[in-house]
């Protein structure tokens, strides 16, 4: 065919440019602040489990959780939706938890132990 005749219909003449549209950018209210771990598609996730996949943060669906397992439900994808939900936005990572403390004297010791005394299992 000539000037491609069989792939595209010509619909009118133009002449200037478009005017350029602004970045997208993303709602402050969408911004999560650090991210959780990085989806994996071997990961063991259930229902409220949240991922991050290029810096946008997902949760798995409780409603449809088996898929979020299935390599092919992965977050951002067509079939992904179906699992998982964009909840937002994040950047860097989440602020460390505070360790665990013990504290003997409000949770008790057990008995010290003795050397062939009969214990209950």
């Amino acid at each position: 065919s000539k000037n491609g005749e069989l792939g595209w219909v010509a619909l009118g003449w133009c002449e200037g440019s478009t005017a350029h549209t602004a970045s997208p950018t993303r709602p402050a209210e969408e911004f999560l602040g650090g991210c959780p771990e990085i989806y994996r598609a071997s990961g063991d996730y259930g229902g409220g489990d949240k991922v991050t996949k290029e810096s946008k943060v997902y949760r798995c669906r409780a409603d449809n959780a088996a898929y979020c397992k299935e390599a092919a439900f992965a977050p951002g994808t067509v079939a992904g939706s179906l699992a998982w939900t964009e909840v937002g936005w994040c950047d860097g990572s989440l602020a460390p938890t505070a360790s665990p403390t013990f504290d003997a004297d409000a949770m008790g010791c057990p008995d010290e132990y003795v050397p062939g005394a009969e214990y209950a299992g």
